[in-house]
Formats: C-alpha cells, structure tokens, sequence
C-alpha cells in the first residue's frame, strides 16, 4: 500500500457542477447559532413570557401522555425531560435568531471511508453526513500538495480543491432526478466520472472505493481508533503518520488546527488567523443584525453603541429584551422571518459577500452594509442614507484616528 491507494472523500449536498469544491469562505454560507449570548438570553425571555413551557410543564405534558410514569426512577425522569425541554426550546427560539456567516478557509475530507456522525458512538456534535444527496471521491496523492493536517476523519485542505481526472462523484437518484438539463450537461462535461447511487449513502460510498481497484474500504469511527479494525487498518494509519511526518504535516483535528491547538506550528502559518476570522465573520453578520433592527424598534444611540461593543454583556442584551417586548414579540418574530428571508434571497442571487470578501472589506475600511441590502431587498425601495450605520459606526468610518480616543474613553 503506498499513498496511491488513499482516497479523500467529502459528504455534501453541493453538487460541484464546474469540478470544483469551494471552501465556506469561498461561498455564502448562512447559519444560525445558538452558542453566543443573544441566542442564550433570547431563549430564556422566550420561556419568561411563556412562549417556551418550563421543565415542569414539559414533564407533566410527557406523563400525561404516557410517554414516562410519574413513578419512573427520577434521573430517567430528568433525562428524557431534558431532553425533550431543550429540544423544544431550541426549535421556538430558531425563529428568533439571525442568520449569520460562516467562513473556513479549508475544505473537509475523511481518508477511505465515509466520516460518522456527530451522534454515532456517542458523539455530542450536530453534524450529520449519511443523510447527503453526494459524495465526492478522489485521491490523496493528487491533492497532497494542498494538505495542511492529514487525519482519517478530519483531513484539512487549504482552499478550493479542483477535482482531478481521477475524481468520482456521486449524486443519489433522487437528487440526479431533480437537476435541471443545464446542471446534468454541466456533469457530463467533467473530466471525472459521474455515478447515481440508490441506497444509502455510506453503501455507495463503500462499494464505489472496493470496486475503484485503487482504494480500500473502511469503517470510519469517532473512537480514539478512528478507523475499525479490518485487514488493511494497521497497514493506512501506518502509512498516513509516515506521510504526516515525511512532509512536515500535522495530524490534529480540524478544531484543534482553528485553535492552534497542537505542537506543531510548521505548515500551519496560513491558517494561523483561522479561529479570529471566523469570529469576525460571525460578528460582522450579528452587527449586521442589530443595525437592522436597531432602525426598526428605534434604539437609542447609548444601547445600540453597548451591543456592538459588548456583546456578551447581559444587561444591555436585557435591555434590548425589553424594547422586543415593547415592539411585540410576535412581531419580532415576524420581523426576524423578513430579515432572514431577505438574505437567503440575496445569497441565491448572488449578491451577498462571500467571508473572505467580509474580511477584505472589513481590512480596507468599507465595510458592506447588509442591513441596507436586507431593507432593499424586502421593500424594493433604496433605503436613506445612513440606513443600517449608527451615528458612531459612522464617526468611526469618518474617522480612521480614533484609536486614541477610543482607548481614553476606556481608561476614563
């Protein structure tokens, strides 16, 4: 076995009809968060105004329904009412959270297999890849190049990667079958091969690297092993440190690579600022957010500047709970719906930035007014000037100099 006999494979949903995997930075990904604070404390308000039931009105809801007995074992009380509590919580308060960007310089494979999801084997995460209309196979050795950290279930390329000759690509029959005539003559130009798959995705994804006569087929774990035993297990994690050390490659995982979370520094400088930018990224789309509706409940200068500034600061988040609360919270509601429907539109049409284009104009000090776009594209109408740009966003836009002022404002 050498490195010709490694195959990378990718699980997505995006079909690449130009022969081309696009990083997240490299495309407009939008997502909701619930793991920062206005999403913590608008969940809370939620279940306050009795918009969420509480753990005790889940828990009598469940046994009046039989779904657990009041005399059952209390931790399998407390278990499955959790449970079912956070689960409910997370789906009332979707409705009121923002989209936001997503940026990752680096494209994800796993090594001949396709990788698990977060849930199997007891994993915490949310990732799901078995339930993907693709797959998308090709080989290490003609990518290695490009690789920054070589794992079997977390291998990182930098950038966009350009399927080779080599490639494989495969589109279940459902999603094959709903492809327009242009997408399908777009495949058939490709150098690669094509194939649609019925069954599952992990069946296409295994028969197709036993069939290829160039890879081996293996079962993916999110174990420590990371790949189940099998006659050629020992022989790749063998071979794949012995590549990793050849080329000065790391083998961490995706996350500790973003966090610098290894020894190794060597190879991995152009993807050093990867945790600040997607920070940023996510935060410019929270800014965003805000200045929208800033302009809509009619913030005061003072809360609106307190916000953007501290965001994870409670009492002004409690602040701007209270303004919802006046403006109506099913109105809000409505309002968020309009805010995220208005930037899915302009995403398909092309017109959002993509995070690397966030971060280039965040860098030359023009940053995009999204709130402005979102306004425009809702009412049809261009919006005043200064739409989405609070007065002291703008006095810093006007004044580059700032910096000093801004540090006594701190110290005073």
């Amino acid at each position: 076995m050498d490195i010709h006999n490694i195959a990378i494979v990718r699980a997505t949903n995006q079909i690449p009809f130009d022969g081309q995997i696009k990083t997240v930075s490299n495309s407009v990904v939008l997502n909701k968060q619930s793991s920062f604070q206005y999403a913590y404390s608008i969940g809370d308000f939620l279940e306050q105004e009795g918009r969420i039931p509480t753990f005790e009105q889940v828990k009598q809801k469940m046994i009046e329904k039989g779904e657990i007995s009041k005399d059952a074992d209390f931790m399998e009380i407390f278990e499955k009412c959790s449970d079912r509590s956070v689960a409910i919580k997370r789906k009332v308060q979707s409705d009121y959270l923002p989209y936001l960007g997503e940026y990752n310089s680096m494209s994800l494979f796993s090594i001949n297999g396709l990788v698990p999801d977060d849930n199997e084997n007891g994993g915490m995460g949310g990732n799901v890849f078995s339930d993907k209309d693709c797959a998308i196979i090709d080989g290490l050795e003609e990518h290695i190049e490009n690789v920054i950290s070589l794992n079997p279930t977390d291998t990182a390329i930098k950038g966009n990667v350009t399927l080779s000759p080599n490639a494989i690509i495969l589109i279940s029959q459902r999603k094959y079958d709903s492809l327009t005539d242009k997408e399908k003559e777009d495949l058939n130009r490709l150098s690669c091969k094509v194939i649609v798959f019925e069954g599952t995705l992990k069946e296409a994804v295994q028969n197709t690297l036993k069939e290829s006569g160039r890879y081996t087929s293996e079962e993916l774990t999110l174990a420590r092993s990371q790949i189940k035993p099998s006659e050629t297990r020992d022989e790749l994690m063998e071979l794949l440190s012995k590549i990793a050390e050849e080329r000065g490659l790391s083998q961490a995982y995706h996350f500790d690579v973003i966090f610098s979370r290894t020894d190794m520094t060597e190879g991995l400088e152009s993807v050093k600022d990867e945790a600040q930018n997607i920070n940023t990224v996510s935060n410019y789309y929270m800014d965003q957010f805000y200045y929208y509706i800033f302009e809509k409940l009619g913030i005061d200068e003072s809360l609106q500047y307190s916000l953007i500034n501290y965001k994870d600061a409670k009492p002004y988040i409690n602040e701007l709970l209270n303004k919802i609360k006046e403006y109506g919270i099913d109105e809000f509601k409505e309002l968020v719906k309009g805010y995220n429907g208005a930037l899915e539109e302009l995403r398909n049409s092309g017109k959002l930035p993509t995070g690397e284009e966030v971060l280039i104009s965040l860098e030359e000090g023009r940053p995009i007014n999204i709130a402005a776009m979102v306004e425009e594209q809702i009412t049809g109408k261009k919006p005043p000037s200064g739409f989405g740009v609070s007065n002291f966003v703008q006095e810093e836009l006007n004044e580059p100099d700032r910096e000093e002022n801004d540090k006594d404002f701190f110290e005073n």
